[in-house]
């Protein structure tokens, strides 16, 4: 796997507006078909195990909170640097 950060200067919260856009562009282009209850269901233990994972990790040193923070703003603003790469001329954010 080659994944190389992208930083488009966005905050989290930007970005993630822009990934929730890219999401429901497809959705509505028939890409992706998903239930409301997966769709809850993969968020949620998402969010437990990355939270989990982090709390155990900030807890034993390897990162501060800070850096976590930062790296989450940077995989987010790659995550949507993705997106709008496979919907050119679309607005996402």
């Amino acid at each position: 796997m080659n994944w190389q950060p992208k930083d488009l200067g966005l905050s989290y919260e930007e970005a993630a507006h822009g990934i929730q856009s890219a999401i429901a562009h497809e959705i509505g282009l028939a890409r992706k078909v998903i239930t409301p209850k997966h769709m809850r269901t993969s968020i949620e233990l998402s969010r437990a195990d990355q939270g989990g994972l982090a709390l155990l990790l900030i807890a034993k040193g390897v990162f501060t909170a800070e850096e976590y923070a930062e790296a989450m703003r940077l995989a987010a603003n790659t995550e949507l640097a993705m997106r709008e790469a496979e919907h050119p001329g679309i607005t996402l954010r």
